[in-house]
């Protein structure tokens, strides 16, 4: 049971910061040109599965929560 509410924050928070890649809020690197070229390659992707995961983590969380409710 716990193990399953790990994976679920884990799914969440790593959607999370996926999501915040694609959109440009945060970078993977500090120089600005390695970080635009990373952007233009992966960052469709990037904003596209981002928030499936973050679906997928609410969706792990909900399934523990009704399992105990």
């Amino acid at each position: 049971m716990i193990s399953a509410a790990i994976d679920g924050l884990i799914s969440l928070v790593l959607g999370l910061w996926i999501t915040l890649i694609g959109f440009k809020v945060t970078s993977l690197s500090d120089d600005q040109a390695k970080a635009e070229e990373f952007a233009r390659k992966w960052g469709f992707l990037f904003k596209i599965a981002g928030p499936i995961i973050v679906l997928w983590g609410l969706y792990s969380l909900m399934r523990i929560y009704e399992k105990t409710a």
